[in-house]
């Protein structure tokens, strides 16, 4: 559990050479240290892979052998066991102005665009420590990250004086529950336990070290740095972690009267740190001061390109869904449709005046073959009938047609007999001049005579031998008639 600037970049720098390839996990952060921060997915893909945001990307870290990053104890709690985390504390006031040089760091800047809470350290250091809205990581950040998610540690305020005593006392017993708690200002024991606790061999480094930058304060004296009670100010925003910290101390063997020797002498060491950059930038703030203003600038219009960019992105997004509700609308309408047809069919298929014309469709698919076969007139012979402007085709489709309109009138007509009447079949075929025709619409004619003696109620009498004999004899000879003439048309065909 690394404490933001208290070693944790050199020891994951340690942890990734001495343990094999691929054991330690990629990700290096949780939620806890970006204060009120969102838009993960507007940070650089690299950056972006670094944090774990939500329970599928915490819930992956328990592959790796081993994780090391800012997360916080909840977090780490969720992959693993407590006595499987250890952590590195430092004084609370040293690490909390380290904090402050680092985060005014222009690397910092280019680095986390959008991310943007460190552009508040660019404001004396008493205003820093009076922002509510980064209280997460200057108020007790030790005792947030121990008890992260506690309704007593606000995210954008800081915590009330009165919950100072009993949230120091919670965060001691969760960091007894450790395996492991280093203290930075204690030397290489600390990284002694750090190699136990992996079960490697850690090599002391060096990592993330805030290196001086061309203007890192920008005031005009160390009076004016530690202006507004800023003193006072770190004092009140280390309280509780103080508290921890010299509990720390105290599990290392570190004696009573020692303890607050060790605190000071560490803070001090800040302190002069901090005077020491203070006193160069004053020197150099008349020089950068209008090349901060336009790196603030751009900085400024960079988020504003930002901001248009992604309001386009939504506009167009927005269009889509838009036009996607739209074809989904049409394809419900679409499929209603269907629908509805299909339900129509089903009750033709259904109704009665469907199956009374089942005998009319399969005539015409038996017929179909015959048709096909006897359309076009043989090879070289014009298609004239016996009849002016008709054609032999018309005249035979006719004939055919007037066989089944009489059979059909017969069978609809029970009291009546047309039989006979079929014979007006034939002889409408003569006129095709075709004799393959006329004997084809002969036989149609005596094929439908044949069941309308059912029909009549004259099967197998005298009455229908006649009619059927009339019928087959007027075919005959209308064939012969037929073959007489197409013999005088065309001599050539036959």
């Amino acid at each position: 559990m690394h404490i933001p600037k208290s070693a944790g970049s050199s020891v994951h720098a340690a942890l990734e050479a001495a343990l094999a390839p691929g054991s330690l996990a990629p990700q290096r952060f949780d939620r806890s240290v970006f204060c009120d921060f969102e838009d993960f997915e507007l940070l650089s893909a690299d950056l972006r892979s670094q944090i774990a945001t939500n329970a599928e990307e915490i819930g992956a870290l328990k592959g790796y052998d081993a994780v090391s990053g800012h997360f916080s104890l909840p977090t780490l709690l969720q992959i693993t066991d407590a006595r499987s985390i250890a952590t590195v504390l430092r004084e609370p006031r040293a690490r909390l102005l380290s904090l402050y040089l680092y985060w005014r760091h222009p690397d910092f800047e280019s680095l986390w665009t959008p991310y943007e809470a460190n552009l508040q350290a660019f404001r004396p250091l008493w205003e820093f420590l009076s922002e509510p809205s980064v209280a997460p990581v200057t108020d007790n950040q030790i005792c947030r990250m121990l008890l992260y998610g506690d309704p007593r540690l606000p995210d954008s305020d800081f915590i009330a004086q009165a919950d100072l005593h009993s949230i120091a006392a919670d965060a001691i017993e969760r960091l007894d529950s450790l395996g492991f708690v280093g203290v930075l200002e204690l030397g290489d024991g600390a990284w002694d336990g750090l190699g136990q606790s992996f079960g490697v061999t850690l090599a002391p480094t060096t990592s993330n070290v805030t290196p001086p930058a061309p203007n890192p304060i920008g005031v005009a004296t160390d009076a004016a740095l530690l202006a507004q009670g800023a003193i006072a100010l770190i004092e009140q925003r280390s309280a509780a972690d103080l508290r921890v910290y010299h509990h720390a101390l105290a599990l290392a063997g570190v004696a009573a009267e020692h303890r607050k020797a060790l605190c000071d002498q560490a803070f001090a060491h800040q302190l002069v740190k901090l005077g020491d950059l203070a006193g160069r930038s004053a020197t150099q703030a008349a020089d950068h001061a209008a090349t901060i203003d336009a790196l603030r600038s751009e900085a400024v219009h960079d988020r504003t390109q930002w901001q248009a960019a992604t309001t386009a992105h939504q506009t167009t997004i927005h269009e889509h869904h838009k036009t996607i509700r739209r074809l989904e609308g049409e394809l419900a309408r679409r499929d209603g449709d269907i629908e509805e047809l299909q339900r129509r069919l089903t009750a033709t298929h259904h109704s009665a005046s469907w199956r009374l014309t089942a005998p009319l469709r399969a005539t015409t698919r038996l017929a179909r073959p015959v048709l096909t076969a006897v359309r076009s007139p043989p090879t070289g012979a014009p298609g004239r009938s016996l009849l002016a402007r008709w054609s032999s085709n018309q005249v035979w489709l006719f004939a055919l047609l007037l066989c089944f309109l009489i059979a059909a009138t017969d069978a609809i007509l029970t009291h009546v007999v047309l039989i006979a009447v079929l014979t007006a079949g034939p002889l409408c075929g003569a006129f095709t001049g075709r004799w393959s025709r006329t004997a084809i619409v002969g036989l149609w004619a005596f094929a439908l005579g044949v069941p309308l003696g059912l029909a009549d109620n004259i099967w197998d009498t005298r009455t229908q031998f006649v009619d059927l004999a009339a019928v087959a004899t007027v075919a005959l000879l209308s064939t012969l008639a037929a073959t007489l003439a197409e013999r005088r048309r065309h001599p050539v065909d036959l």
